[in-house]
C-alpha cells in the first residue's frame, strides 16, 4: 500500500450538521490516521461510551487491505448510530480529495455534509423512510384486458400517484437479509378511456329511485369531440411486505432486494373528469366504487433508491352488480424511496 493515511467519519445520529451547535473530538495519529467523530450535541457524545470503536478499525482494515490509495486521496467511512443505540452500522465509503501543504501535512480536506436520506441507514434493525411512486394503471376483466369496449383505457394516459411513509424491520442479526415492512400511503388512480367515451351517472330506468352508472359517447350525447375523459379514485392505503436484501461487497449499501406483500385501502374520493376545447367538466360521485380495495405487490431493485414494482387488486373495482364490468386495476410503475 502506497504511504497514504485514512480518515474514519462516525456520524452519529445520521444527520445534516451544521457549523454551529456540535461537539467534535479528533484524534491525529502523526498526520498519518485520524478518527474525527462530530456529534449534534452532548449527549451523542455521551453515547460513544457504549461504541465498539475496534469495530470501526476492523472495518476500516479490512476494506484497506485490499485497497490502493494514493498521496491525494483519503478513505472515509460514513458510520449511523443504530436505532438501539448500541450498534454502529456503516453507511457507506468513499474516496476524498485531500490539500496538502509543501511539508506533506493535511491542511484540509472537502466534505459535503448532506446526512443520511433516510432517519436510519438501510442494515438499522428499525428504519423508516418517505416513498414516491409513479406508474401506469390498466385493469383486466375475465383474466384479459377489455379491448373494444366503452371502458377500454389508455395505457399510458392512465398514470397512477402515491405518497407513502413507511416503518421496516431487520429480522435477525447484522447479516440477515430478510426484512419486513409496513406503511401508509396515499394514492390516485386515473383510468383514461378512448375515443369519446365517458362515465356519469343516470337514473336508472327500471328503478327511479336509484341511480346507475353508464358509459357513453360524448359524440353523441353533445355532438363533441373529447380531449380526455377519465376516472380519477383517491385512496388511503395500508402496504406490507417480506422482502430479502442482498449488500453490495464490502459496503452496506443495497446490490439486491426483492419480495412480496399486500395492501389494504379506503377510498377517500372519486370523480370523473372530461374535457373539451380546453374546458374541464368534473362529476364528483362514488360511481359505486368498491370503498375498501385489496390485493397483493411484488417489487425488485438493484440499489436502495428504486424499486419497480406491480401491484395488483383482487377484488373489483366497482360493487358487484350485472350492470357493472368487473373490472380488477392494476399497476406497474417505480418507487423512489426518500
Amino acid at each position: 500500500m502506497k504511504k497514504s493515511f485514512f480518515w474514519l467519519i462516525l456520524t452519529l445520529l445520521g444527520i445534516a450538521l451544521e457549523t454551529h451547535a456540535q461537539d467534535t473530538i479528533t484524534i491525529d495519529m502523526n498526520n498519518r490516521a485520524k478518527i474525527l467523530v462530530i456529534a449534534k450535541d452532548k449527549e451523542a457524545l455521551k453515547a460513544l461510551r457504549r461504541i465498539d470503536v475496534n469495530k470501526i478499525v476492523r472495518e476500516a482494515m479490512e476494506s484497506l487491505d485490499s485497497t490502493e490509495i494514493n498521496n491525494n486521496t483519503a478513505k472515509v467511512f460514513e458510520y449511523d448510530l443504530g436505532a438501539d443505540g448500541w450498534e454502529l452500522n456503516l453507511r457507506k465509503q468513499i474516496d476524498r480529495e485531500i490539500e496538502a501543504n509543501k511539508d506533506g501535512k493535511v491542511n484540509s480536506m472537502s466534505f459535503n455534509w448532506k446526512g443520511s436520506r433516510k432517519n436510519t441507514n438501510t442494515n438499522s434493525r428499525v428504519s423508516n423512510f418517505w416513498s414516491i411512486d409513479l406508474g401506469l394503471n390498466n385493469y383486466t376483466e375475465n383474466g384479459s384486458i377489455p379491448s373494444g369496449k366503452p371502458y377500454t383505457l389508455s395505457t399510458i394516459g392512465s398514470r397512477y400517484f402515491a405518497l407513502g411513509w413507511h416503518k421496516r424491520f431487520r429480522v435477525g442479526g447484522n447479516n440477515s437479509p430478510l426484512r419486513m415492512q409496513i406503511g401508509v400511503e396515499a394514492s390516485w388512480y386515473n383510468f383514461v378511456f378512448t375515443n369519446n367515451n365517458y362515465l356519469t351517472m343516470r337514473p336508472d330506468a327500471n328503478n327511479l329511485s336509484q341511480n346507475k352508472i353508464e358509459y357513453r359517447d360524448y359524440q353523441s350525447d353533445f355532438q363533441k369531440g373529447l380531449s380526455k375523459s377519465k376516472l380519477t379514485a383517491m385512496y388511503l392505503n395500508i402496504p406490507f411486505n417480506v422482502h430479502f436484501r442482498i449488500k453490495k461487497t464490502n459496503s452496506n449499501q443495497t446490490a439486491f432486494r426483492i419480495g412480496v406483500g399486500g395492501y389494504v385501502g379506503y377510498r377517500l374520493d372519486s370523480y370523473s373528469k372530461r374535457k373539451f376545447d380546453s374546458r374541464p367538466e368534473r362529476e364528483r360521485n362514488n360511481f359505486y366504487l368498491n370503498d375498501i380495495r385489496y390485493g397483493y405487490e411484488a417489487f425488485v431493485g438493484f440499489d436502495d433508491d428504486f424499486m419497480l414494482f406491480f401491484k395488483q387488486d383482487i377484488n373489483s373495482l366497482f360493487v358487484p352488480d350485472a350492470n357493472r364490468p368487473d373490472l380488477k386495476a392494476f399497476t406497474v410503475g417505480v418507487k423512489w424511496m426518500l
